[in-house]
């Protein structure tokens, strides 16, 4: 593909980490590839992270039910593939796709529409150190247009917001995860913001992002805050491009091995990431700004909340000091 025009076509589906751990990808051929137009197929709540942050120009919703479609083998398929569709494939050079296809019936029918490029993403990604990162082994399918993983350029913060934002003495500290093995439980959550509020940094504002996983339990989170009188601003459902901009402002984050700690890290938030039984070596936040405690022997509960309170008073103390 010239480098001087194009149009290419990421998809990609998956939570909010995974989206995020592929945001280097798509910087680093929008990088190489500056003129070319770059639109994803994702789900839009998430894949609108990527416009804005400035790297992708036009996002395309992968619910749509017609593209079940292009799941089905043609042998067995009782109708065309609907033309809609297939002319908005036709109308790219490049197609990238990270969508679960081992039998590559995907592939074989958005080809099939005359797409020029399509590169395979890595769907299922190797869990063990020695594959690398895992933001290192979503970018390599495009090692075949020339695009390489450079480890300070891929590191990079993104912007989010169009302006410079001021810091806020803030905390965000979302309290859940979607996996049960890497939750640290409620209750620490909470006598670690007692303990941060009481005796390390009482101006600290505390912001407790609530996902689905947490909402129904709402309540109980409610009244241990209430408990040890703890103020904090829940947020409910958050779109995540606000989320964004509201790490981009806050001084300082700590949360589980999750989406939000990948987004803290891609917004150049300082922070903490909590990690249990997965790999940081594949799995930490990509960047400089979130550092990584990991449970001693991979169980969530063997992480105690004096440690760490300690580290994130280290973290925030010279922020609260100079802001």
């Amino acid at each position: 593909m010239e480098r001087s025009r194009g149009r290419v076509l990421f998809v990609r589906g998956g939570a909010v980490g995974d989206f995020v751990l592929t945001l280097p990808a798509i910087r680093a051929f929008r990088a190489s590839y500056p003129e070319n137009e770059i639109h994803l197929l994702g789900y839009p709540k998430i894949a609108e992270l990527g416009v804005a942050a400035g790297i992708v120009d036009q996002v395309h919703a992968l619910e749509d039910p017609e593209l079940a479609e292009f799941f089905i083998p043609r042998a067995r398929a009782t109708r065309e593939l609907p033309l809609r569709w297939s002319s908005f494939f036709a109308g790219f050079d490049v197609v990238v796709s990270y969508l679960f296809d081992p039998d590559e019936i995907w592939l074989e029918n958005v080809k099939s529409c005359g797409v020029e490029t399509f590169l395979p993403g890595n769907s299922k990604l190797e869990t063990h150190p020695e594959a690398g990162h895992a933001a290192e082994q979503l970018l390599t399918p495009l090692n075949a247009l020339a695009v390489f993983w450079d480890p300070i350029e891929c590191r990079k913060p993104f912007r989010f917001a169009r302006d410079p934002l001021p810091r806020e003495e803030r905390l965000v500290m979302p309290v859940g995860s979607g996996s049960a093995m890497k939750n640290w439980g409620f209750s620490n959550w909470v006598a670690l913001a007692a303990q941060l509020q009481e005796q390390f940094c009482p101006q600290l504002q505390l912001t407790i992002p609530i996902g689905e996983a947490e909402e129904e339990r709402l309540p109980e989170l409610e009244g241990l805050l209430k408990e040890v009188g703890v103020k904090a601003e829940l947020l409910l459902h958050e779109p995540l491009t606000e989320l964004a901009l509201l790490l981009e402002r806050s001084i300082a984050y700590v949360g589980h091995d999750t989406g939000l700690s990948h987004l803290a890290g891609a917004a150049g938030c300082s922070g903490i990431a909590l990690f249990g039984p997965t790999s940081p070596d594949v799995w930490s936040p990509v960047g400089q700004s979130i550092q990584v405690m990991q449970a001693t022997g991979g169980q969530m509960a063997n992480l105690r909340v004096n440690d760490v309170a300690r580290e994130v008073y280290h973290l925030v103390a010279p922020k609260l000091f100079t802001t």
